[in-house]
């Protein structure tokens, strides 16, 4: 009676940090596989045959089952070096005049939501870096290439290390949430649910590692 049987997975490619997470799932249930596609493509669900979707920000097909793993935190970032070159922003709308690093495949028509102090405020971007990938958003502001929107936990080592400075702390960005999406309650395979319940319990932040704006 123990759950067993295969559960395709599709989670953003920065997640790989959740690789601890699901080695104990698979000690924990012993006959149940897990494949992991890690992609940042925007996977059907249901057309594709995946069973479970790890997914970031807003959710636009209300058809799916979502439940919420945490709330992400981002910051505005930049290194040490790029600041004593260009200036430090001291209010949102300085962000124009410097190079941003964008998270997305293009640049045009870019822009970030800050958290206000009275309420959030939308600002254009621009900048001479656009990538889809976390991890090279990070490299590049910690080699000097701009300023860059990240989530907290994701460069809370760098801002340690002092390889990058928080910037409009008082501004401050935004917030995101992490959310396990299923296609339905019902007729819910029992190892699906069993990975479910786990993510549910079991998943911390400190296991974030891609949070789209």
């Amino acid at each position: 009676s123990a759950p067993r049987g295969r559960v395709r997975v599709t989670a953003p490619v920065e997640m790989s940090g959740i690789a601890d997470l699901l080695l104990r799932f698979l000690r924990a249930y012993p006959e149940v596989n897990i494949d992991l596609d890690l992609t940042n493509r925007h996977v059907r669900i249901v057309e594709e045959g995946y069973n479970v979707a790890i997914r970031a920000g807003g959710l636009s097909d209300t058809t799916l089952i979502a439940h919420k793993l945490t709330e992400a935190t981002f910051v505005l970032a930049a290194s040490p070096g790029y600041l004593a070159l260009r200036g430090t922003p001291k209010q949102p709308a300085d962000l124009r005049e410097h190079d941003c690093i964008i998270f997305a495949p293009w640049s045009a028509n870019a822009s970030w939501l800050l958290a206000g102090e009275r309420r959030a405020q939308r600002v254009n971007v621009s900048g001479r870096l656009a990538v889809n990938h976390l991890e090279v958003v990070r490299d590049a502001a910690v080699a000097g290439l701009g300023v860059a929107m990240l989530p907290a936990v994701f460069v809370q080592r760098d801002l340690e290390a002092g390889r990058l400075q928080q910037v409009l702390e008082g501004a401050g960005a935004s917030s995101s949430s992490l959310w396990v999406v299923y296609p339905s309650r019902r007729n819910l395979p029992p190892a699906v649910r069993v990975f479910v319940d786990f993510l549910k319990t079991n998943f911390q932040q400190d296991q974030l590692r891609a949070v789209v704006p």
